[in-house]
């Protein structure tokens, strides 16, 4: 039974002020944070100022008298002058702060909580995404604890129909922006302590007087036969001391070579940023575009496959097989060009699949023309594969069984057109496109057998913070987001997690044409950095043991 999907976080009502804050604010706060641990606070304000403000005439005209013939404020503009007087004191909390960058809400405002980030609706003030505000928020009514943090805004919405619009934002994390920021001070090394001088002996009174008495001889060594004299033990050499860069340093302990479930997919910064946005709405990672379209296609071809095999077990069988291959392929596909000929092909597949169900019956050769198109992927693969291992033998007769095929293929496709035309066309037609499909450019995994949801294992150099691996696909670059899926756990307990990486490192290409990419994880949330920490260290003590137990064995 699939598990419920996690509720979106509610609205509740808190006290919040906001601010613009320029780079140069930010960067001030961040450098303050790493000297002193605390973020900069408010200006203080003289005791006679509040009162002066408070109490000082607005400029605003009184409002007429009410309907009833009374005098009294509507409530509203009540709320209006409070909030002029509010925003007196905040000039003087906040001096040379612009008032359209700055709100203060006399009231609960309504707002969306989340340990990422948080939503506000307010009166529209000009704010674009990527914007940073410092926000402050006391977010239980009956607890004076304020929470203070900065927010970078990553989508305005339009406004309602009270006119107000709703802010989304995203905390920033202090300790990124400080190394980013903040430059290296070179503090100066104390003054060494003055040495402490040795006080003067006391000058030694010889008594002339007295008989010279020479001093005891020293005990005689004793004699110890050569034989039995152990040999002294050398003193271990120190060892050098590790160098930034060699591997030797504290993170490099923190880092290891792991077969697990790992799967990439290129993306753009659009559809990151829509998975930002749907993460911090909804709690989860949303699928792809592609990856939708593709399921929407396997579902209609599973489908049209259980009705096949009951007319023709061996056409259904054909179909699935080439189902599970292109499923296969789509999965281990990093580039969106990749993707997007699987689909392509699976599409097809699902269309002859389609026909086929309509005949009554089934021709033969119909059965004959699917058993072809999986015999043609076949020799497509083995062509490639030859031709990067340089079998030249393996490769002519790759090359001669595919064009026997596509003769055969051609003849029965126009006999069956004479039958079935829409079938033997989409038939022929399937034939065609499978001839764009080329294999020089798949990572192999380094192991034959599936993870969970069918991952395929890959070696992979896995850390708290990034990760690295070996691809035979060109085209990444430094920069890129990669959209990441991998397995994490032992063997009798994998978990998939899904990040977000970004290319760091893209070395090659190397003697065997792969490249070496590396990536550093972004967006990265406690919870998974507590995660990969618990992995890395359990798979080394599971390899130390196997060390030890095969040490002993020998």
């Amino acid at each position: 039974m699939a598990s419920p999907a996690p509720k979106a976080p509610p609205r509740q009502k808190i006290l919040l002020w906001w601010r613009k804050v320029t780079p140069r604010m930010l960067k001030s706060a961040c450098q303050q944070m790493s000297r002193t641990g605390q973020m900069p606070g408010v200006n203080a304000i003289p005791l006679d100022e509040p009162t002066r403000a408070l109490f000082e005439q607005s400029n605003t005209t009184p409002p007429a008298s009410s309907a009833g013939g009374h005098t009294a404020l509507a409530r509203r503009d009540v709320f209006d002058l409070l909030d002029i007087k509010f925003a007196r004191l905040l000039r003087q909390a906040l001096p040379g702060t612009l008032l359209g960058d700055t709100t203060v809400t006399p009231m609960p405002m309504v707002a969306i909580l989340s340990p990422l980030g948080l939503a506000f609706w307010d009166r529209d003030a000009g704010l674009k995404p990527g914007h940073v505000l410092e926000v402050q928020y006391w977010p239980f009514p009956d607890n004076p604890m304020k929470i203070r943090a900065f927010a970078r805004v990553i989508r305005v919405h339009p406004p309602n129909e009270a006119d107000r619009v709703r802010v989304d934002c995203r905390f920033e994390k202090l300790e990124q922006t400080i190394q980013k920021h903040e430059k290296p001070v070179r503090r100066s090394a104390p003054p060494p302590p003055e040495p402490i001088k040795p006080a003067p002996p006391e000058p030694e009174i010889i008594d002339l007087d007295a008989p010279g008495i020479p001093p005891p001889p020293p005990p005689p060594e004793p004699m110890v036969k050569a034989a039995f004299q152990p040999k002294p033990e050398p003193e271990p050499e120190p060892e050098p001391e590790a160098k930034k860069g060699d591997g030797k340093n504290k993170r490099q302990s923190f880092r290891l070579n792991d077969d697990i479930p790992f799967t990439w997919k290129l993306i753009s910064e659009h559809d990151y940023e829509l998975a930002l946005n749907h993460l911090f709405h909804e709690n989860e990672l949303p699928p792809r575009a592609m990856e939708a379209k593709f399921n929407a296609a396997l579902q209609r071809l599973d489908r049209d496959i259980v009705f096949l095999r009951k007319m023709r077990s061996k056409a259904a069988n054909s179909a699935n097989w080439l189902k599970e291959q292109l499923q296969k392929q789509f999965l281990g596909a990093g580039m969106p060009a990749e993707e997007e000929i699987y689909f392509f092909l699976l599409v097809r597949v699902a269309n002859v699949v389609e026909e086929l169900v309509e005949l009554r019956p089934i021709p033969p050769k119909a059965v004959q023309l699917m058993d072809h198109m999986k015999s043609k992927f076949q020799y497509i693969r083995q062509r490639d594969e030859s031709e990067l291992a340089n079998d030249g033998q393996r490769l002519q007769k790759s090359l001669e069984a595919l064009s026997n095929l596509e003769r055969q293929i051609t003849k029965k496709g126009l006999d069956l057109e004479d039958r079935a035309p829409e079938a033997g066309k989409r038939l022929r037609q399937l034939s065609d496109k499978l001839s764009i499909l080329e294999f020089k450019s798949i990572d192999p995994p380094s192991k034959p057998v599936k993870g969970p949801e069918g991952l395929p294992i890959y070696t992979i150099n896995i850390s708290a913070t990034g990760l690295a691996f070996r691809t035979f696909k060109q085209g990444l670059q430094n920069g890129d987001i990669l959209s990441i899926r991998m397995g994490l756990g032992l063997s009798d307990d994998v978990q998939i997690e899904e990040c977000f990486g970004k290319v760091v490192m893209t070395k090659g290409p190397e003697e065997d044409g792969s490249f070496r990419i590396a990536c550093q994880v972004i967006d990265q949330s406690d919870e998974l950095r507590d995660r990969i920490h618990y992995h890395i260290t359990q798979r080394q003590r599971e390899i130390l043991s196997e060390q030890w137990r095969k040490n002993n064995m020998e």
